[in-house]
């Protein structure tokens, strides 16, 4: 009986230590690849803005991320939009991560 016992507490203990493991390796990929996506997502944003609301003006206009916070089961991240240098906007985006949610 106290065998059964044991090894059902290790099961559940390595399940845990599983599951806690995932959401940590998930929030280190989306920190390793934000600055990736946020670079791609500033040159469209920069061509769209010249393009079709500017008429060709370039305003210099560029989205950075300036901050990462990584929790265990979430993390938030700060990004400032930017126009010909000055930070004009601030956003703060949470992600919540996880294999099961």
């Amino acid at each position: 009986m106290k065998k059964n016992i044991r090894r059902i507490a290790l099961v559940i203990i390595l399940l845990s230590f599983s599951y806690i493991s995932l959401n940590w390796y998930v929030g280190q990929q989306i920190a390793s690849r934000s600055d990736e996506q946020t670079a791609q997502f500033s040159e469209k944003l920069a061509v769209l803005v010249t393009r079709e609301l500017t008429h060709g003006v370039n305003l210099g206009i560029q989205l950075s991320r300036v901050g990462y916070i990584s929790g265990l089961f979430s993390s938030t991240a700060q990004y400032d939009v930017l126009m010909m240098g000055q930070r004009i906007s601030s956003l703060n985006v949470h992600f919540s991560h996880g294999p099961f949610f």
